[in-house]
């Protein structure tokens, strides 16, 4: 220690372990003491927040705890588990090869009920994270809600991509709002490897991709291109390896078979483009080599013209119904069809959360319009707070997703167009926000 600090001083530096402050003045200590710890009692007001969120936690526990028999197993299941054989099974002939994603989940945690219990607990820290950084409390309750509905909550108990596609695709959304708020390497890090998977899990999942990054150029240059060149590459790896093992094929020899053969003008016109006859019989194997070499183009440039393919996916999104069932809605689809199967029974919770997120058309349309006026102070807050541009990026990715699944799917329209769905059953919690903090800065102002 120097000489120049009298020893004054320096007994107060040595005596830190008293309660207090060493102030010199001039050439004297003075030791400032600090106020005493004091332990205040606890209220009413103080418990509220820990038997809220402990009455929260237990209330999810209870609705949200998956059956102990374990996820239900589909045949597409057994592909994901037979994967990279399953192209040599009768089943994967058919529905093609699949992406490595959860083939990886599934080598990790099996078709047993641990599987149930990742995709169960996922999915709510998932919404109720998204809800949380929306709009705070109600969003909360709001996105729990949500996934609480049948649309959502049937899928934990299955072991195919749907769960862990909803769940990544709100975690992301949740975790890219993080970044454009305040940047923070750990919620990077979290985003990167959610985004990643998301892509590994379905290729349909690349279409919204570039939707979930736009509200990071709020970031900045070098940390926007922090975030998208490894998104990028994933993208662009899943995308090689989906095009080498051909996984388009199936998808677009079943939309084939369920748009163009029951059309006679549409069968004429791609006899015409050198469509060979009879493709579901013993000319299967000639439409199989056509589909390769010129029919995805020439299916790709009919459907650029239909007015149905643009038509047709949006009545998808808010009903999800099957073309032999049109009166049916997205839930009784798939409760009805197989997802009783789970052995989770709807009950009244579900039932009221089905009612309120499963509307019709006329309300989407409003809660469009919502949008669109919503959005019109886009940046008020800054890109980061602006719920209104979300509210932009959720509608141009449902869109562009649902369009895509709808077109290259083939079959099973209402499962592979369910994230685009659920998306569009998110608007009202981002419109809501946006109304909310428009009415906040309105008080402030006065």
């Amino acid at each position: 220690m120097p000489r120049s600090i009298p020893f004054s001083f320096r007994l107060g530096y040595l005596s830190s372990m008293v309660p207090g402050d060493v102030e010199p003045t001039g050439g004297v200590a003075r030791v400032r003491p600090t106020p005493e710890l004091t332990i205040r009692p606890m209220t009413s007001r103080s418990l509220f927040p820990l038997v809220a969120w402990g009455g929260l936690v237990a209330a999810c526990v209870y609705l949200f705890w998956p059956p102990s028999s374990g996820p239900v197993i589909f045949p597409d299941t057994l592909e994901y588990l037979h994967w990279p054989r399953s192209l040599q099974t009768p089943a994967g002939k058919v529905m093609g090869a699949r992406p490595v994603g959860y083939p990886a989940v599934l080598a990790l945690l099996g078709a047993t009920p641990a599987l149930s219990h990742v995709q169960t607990w996922l999915s709510v820290f998932s919404w109720g994270l998204l809800g949380w950084t929306v709009w705070r409390a109600a969003g909360l309750l709001f996105a729990l809600a949500l996934a609480y509905s049948s649309p959502v909550r049937l899928w934990n108990g299955i072991a195919l991509t749907e769960s862990m596609t909803l769940s990544l695709l709100v975690l992301t959304m949740a975790l890219v709002i993080h970044l454009a708020r305040a940047w923070s390497w750990w919620v990077y890090a979290a985003w990167l490897l959610s985004g990643a998977l998301f892509v590994l899990l379905r290729d349909a999942n690349i279409v919204l991709v570039p939707f979930l990054s736009l509200p990071l150029i709020a970031c900045g240059r070098r940390r926007l291109t922090a975030c998208l060149v490894p998104l990028a590459m994933v993208s662009a790896l899943a995308v090689w390896h989906a095009d080498a093992e051909q996984r388009w094929l199936p998808g677009y020899r079943t939309s084939i078979w369920a748009r163009v053969l029951g059309t006679p003008e549409a069968q004429q016109h791609f006899r015409e483009a050198g469509m060979p006859e009879n493709p579901l019989g013993r000319g299967e194997g000639a439409f199989l080599e056509w589909m390769t070499e010129d029919g995805r183009q020439v299916y790709l440039d009919w459907v650029l013209r239909q007015r149905e393919s643009y038509s047709e996916p949006w009545e998808y999104l808010y009903r999800g119904a099957s073309t032999e069932l049109p009166a049916q809605n997205l839930v009784d689809y798939f409760y009805e069809r197989f997802l009783r199967r789970t052995g989770v029974q709807r009950g009244f919770v579900a039932e009221l959360a089905d009612r309120v997120f499963c509307f019709s058309a006329l309300p989407l349309t409003i809660l469009l319009l919502i949008a669109v006026v919503a959005s019109i102070d886009v940046g008020a807050n800054g890109v980061g707070h602006s719920m209104s541009l979300w509210i932009v990026v959720i509608t141009l990715a449902l869109l562009a997703h649902g369009f895509v699944t709808y077109n290259m799917s083939g079959s099973e329209h209402a499962r592979h167009i369910l994230a685009s769905s659920i998306l569009l059953r998110l608007v009202p919690l981002f419109v809501a926000a946006a109304v909310g903090a428009r009415m906040a800065n309105g008080l402030a102002r006065r």
